[in-house]
């Protein structure tokens, strides 16, 4: 079961990562806050204030409960913005959906 959960967990931060490097939409024209809902992922987006398409940044994944990734903001964004991180919060995970529907979605 642990190694379900590692294996979906690792799928998500995949995902995501490749979700702000390969977006159509440039990082540089988003706002501080962003909610993207693609065909496969719905998530929150914060970058920095002192975001530069130029340079690179640590990623910090947030997974709720709840499948609520702005329930992250007033908690942790402050922190993510001051240590210059770029946070994704995930709403599609959640604690009540069995780990095998997370496959990719077609």
């Amino acid at each position: 079961m642990k190694s379900k959960l590692y294996a979906s967990i690792s799928l998500l931060i995949i995902l995501l990562l490749a979700m702000c490097i390969f977006s159509k939409t440039n990082l540089q024209q988003r706002t501080l806050h962003q909610t993207i809902k693609t065909k496969n992922a719905f998530y929150e987006l914060y970058l920095p204030e002192s975001y530069s398409a130029k340079e690179s940044y640590p990623l910090v994944v947030c997974l709720s409960p709840d499948g609520n990734g702005k329930v992250f903001y007033k908690s942790l964004y402050p922190v993510c913005n001051k240590l210059g991180c770029i946070m994704a919060c995930s709403n599609d995970f959640r604690n009540d959906i069995p780990l095998d529907s997370y496959s990719t979605k077609s």
